[in-house]
């Protein structure tokens, strides 16, 4: 089995600083996704992307372990929090989700706080994706790990009374896409375990894949592409050579374009993937 990784990041169409941030190596993928009416939450996306990288080289990763899964967020958030008190940066610049992704013992796990998604590739037209939401009314407000260090923070988010979800969609290249939701406490954090040689690929994505607009809205108005609308557009990993996922997205552009769509997200986009490989001609596919 061959495992590579790649990454894509691009600004949205209506930002004029790119919020999000992301890292990889051959054994991990980091995304965080800064808010964009936080100051500097450019720089915090980054004191957390590094932080957390130094978090898996400092420690042992054991996704198994309780106590573990409370050190890192704690590790890394106060870390995160000495550093941009050392800038003279507001508590708030850490407004961002972050995403740790890294492989142990043939495994992919993800451990996400915030908002986000992660996209399975089955087959060759098939894919599952896991969509988690935070809203208040209209609004999107991620539980960010700013708040598990900011008393009066954590006070105000919990009185918006946010709701927290997440949407579990079963896409399929040709036919409807099957989606189940459930809620879960906001300060819940989102972990997922999947064995590599269970999927052609794994991908975190922030959630500028929810961003994507139509050529022309709905009747009632929306603009909106749904997220699980463009998956099979940007997951459909051939071929492996290279920057196979940043080539990927050139692929999907066109494919947009032909079919009289746009490649237009208005939300900052980045995306972190691990394809496995089972032989050496550069296809992807299951372990055999």
């Amino acid at each position: 089995m061959i495992v590579k990784t790649d990454t894509f990041i691009e600004i949205g169409s209506q930002h004029q600083m790119c919020e999000d941030y992301i890292i990889s190596a051959h054994n991990f993928i980091i995304l965080a996704d800064g808010c964009s009416s936080a100051d500097h939450s450019e720089m915090g996306a980054r004191f957390l992307s590094y932080m957390a990288r130094e978090f898996l080289i400092v420690h042992e990763p054991r996704p198994d372990q309780p106590h573990y899964l409370k050190m890192m967020p704690n590790w890394i958030i106060h870390h995160a929090e000495n550093i941009s008190k050392q800038l003279g940066l507001k508590l708030s610049c850490l407004d961002a989700t972050l995403i740790i992704s890294y492989i142990i013992d043939k495994t992919v796990h993800i451990h996400m706080y915030g908002d986000g998604s992660v996209i399975l590739q089955t087959g060759d037209d098939e894919y599952t994706m896991f969509e988690v939401d935070y809203k208040a009314g209209s609004r999107s407000m991620p539980y960010y790990l700013r708040y598990t260090i900011d008393v009066l923070g954590h006070e105000s988010y919990h009185d918006a009374k946010v709701t927290k979800t997440v949407s579990t969609h079963r896409v399929l290249n040709q036919g409807p896409v099957q989606t189940d939701i459930r809620e879960m406490a906001y300060d819940n954090p989102c972990q997922f375990s999947f064995p590599l040689s269970d999927y052609r690929s794994i991908s975190i994505a922030s959630d500028g894949l929810s961003s994507f607009l139509k050529v022309k809205p709905d009747e009632d108005g929306n603009k909106i592409l749904k997220a699980s609308e463009m998956v099979p557009f940007i997951f459909d990993f051939k071929n492996s050579p290279g920057v196979f996922l940043q080539r990927q997205m050139n692929i999907c552009k066109r494919k947009l374009k032909k079919s009289g769509l746009q490649f237009d997200h208005f939300d900052d986009l980045s995306i972190g993937t691990y394809l496995i490989e089972d032989n050496q001609d550069g296809r992807t596919g299951n372990e055999t």
